[in-house]
């Protein structure tokens, strides 16, 4: 801090109204001082002191890198109580919108567009300017005036259309928006808006995040590895079970979860990828699941009792654009087979099924195997009352359904603040038992 001036508030103090407001479901700087002002809590932890809002609103945008050490000694203050136990912890995800509106998401063709006109316009104000400049100092010999208004604001928007074209090929998507190049679509409660995915660990004893992450990624099925490693940076130690929605279903986690030995509990809410019919859904008579792999033969057999050789391998593009190495397996006596009609996809013009194989297929059977038990399903049923109430208390009990912060690093940061102001509230319910 500089020691000219007016000396500053202190951060404990600055900290602790935050805290406060955050966990109460109040974030905006002007409404905190004016509680500062009239509300005895706030009065009580501030000291009588009354920051007004622009010391509040940049206190907490020049502090964001501390934000998440501080979550961090929160999270370990509730595991050296008790209140973490990393028996079984839950993972879920909230879509928050961002403080951006939708009308100005442009694609790239927009953009181009949009960065011609803005060019000819700048070029255009400064041509008139640097004419008028010319002319004064020829009258008065003095030195040009600063740029008209105009075209300072041009040059703004020039800036900001190059950022956002930069994003976009930068991410590889096909839209951005203007006013926060990094908010990416995202399915909220408002329907399809430009937003954040936010992510939390909850540890089921009292309902603690121990983790917790922002991504502008729509998808949760690359956040469970981070999510995860997060949890063991944070708490130097690993849980033993894990659930989680069928959002971060895949080969890969189920692998990962594996050889990390927690016991994860994982809906399949997939359809098979080896045709585009009916048969390719799990339950069906002749889904992929009905079909046994022979692993000493490398081949499968059918519910009719025939056998699907390998044919050849291929390297696919999922939805999310990942690539990936399959193997393919086609039938021999299909054409023949009274079950055809039901087994084959309709677009199929060889007349022979064929199945898929990945790598992943051992895991996934055994997870399926697991997740049909009458015990697993009643684990993984705990997580509704782990993680997801979480979520509820944030959106609808303290309002947070959507961001203030622009870009990802703040919205980072004012989701920590979220976590944080969630996690002391439950401290305090603890400490009163």
């Amino acid at each position: 801090y500089d020691e000219e001036g007016r000396p500053a508030y202190h951060p404990r103090m600055m900290l602790k109204v935050l805290f406060y407001a955050y966990a109460t479901g109040l974030r905006s700087s002007r409404k905190i001082q004016k509680r500062l002002e009239t509300d005895i809590a706030y009065i009580w932890l501030s000291g009588h002191q009354t920051p007004d809002f622009h010391t509040i609103a940049d206190f907490r945008r020049n502090n964001l890198k501390v934000l998440q050490g501080l979550f961090i000694q929160i999270v370990l203050l509730c595991y050296k109580v008790g209140m973490v136990k990393l028996g079984y912890i839950s993972l879920d995800s909230v879509r928050l919108k961002a403080n951006a509106s939708r009308k100005k998401t442009k694609e790239l063709n927009e953009l181009e567009e949009a960065l011609k006109e803005t060019k000819e316009k700048i070029t255009q104000i400064f041509n008139q300017a640097e004419a008028i400049d010319q002319e004064e100092k020829k009258a008065s010999e003095k030195e040009p005036k600063d740029l008209p208004k105009e075209l300072r604001d041009k040059q703004k928007l020039l800036a900001k259309l190059e950022q956002a074209k930069a994003t976009l090929q930068e991410l590889g998507i096909d839209k951005v928006n203007l006013t926060d190049p990094e908010a990416t679509f995202q399915k909220t409660e408002y329907g399809l808006k430009p937003g954040y995915n936010c992510q939390c660990a909850v540890d089921e004893t009292h309902q603690v995040i121990i983790a917790q992450a922002v991504v502008t990624k729509p998808e949760d099925t690359d956040q469970l590895k981070p999510m995860v490693e997060q949890v063991k940076d944070n708490l130097k130690a690993k849980p033993k079970e894990l659930s989680a929605d069928g959002g971060f279903y895949s080969g890969e986690n189920l692998k990962y979860l594996e050889e990390e030995q927690i016991n994860g509990y994982l809906p399949d809410t997939r359809t098979s990828s080896s045709s585009s019919s009916t048969n390719s859904l799990i339950g069906h008579p002749f889904s992929k699941e009905q079909f046994q792999y022979l692993k000493e033969k490398d081949a499968y057999i059918c519910p009719q009792g025939e056998m699907l050789i390998y044919s050849e391998t291929k390297i696919k593009t999922d939805k999310k654009y990942k690539r990936k190495k399959v193997f393919i397996y086609r039938g021999t006596s299909c054409l023949t087979c009274p079950s055809q009609s039901q087994c084959i996809a309709r677009d199929n013009t060889s007349g022979l099924r064929h199945i898929e194989r990945d790598g992943f297929e051992e895991y996934r059977a055994r997870m399926r195997i697991k997740m049909q038990s009458e015990e697993g399903r009643k684990t993984y049923l705990k997580r509704n009352y782990i993680a997801e109430p979480v979520f509820g208390h944030l959106k609808y009990n303290l309002g947070y359904r959507h961001l203030l912060l622009r870009g990802l690093k703040n919205a980072q940061s004012e989701f920590t603040l979220m976590c944080i102001g969630h996690n002391i509230a439950k401290i305090w319910e603890f400490s009163k038992n």
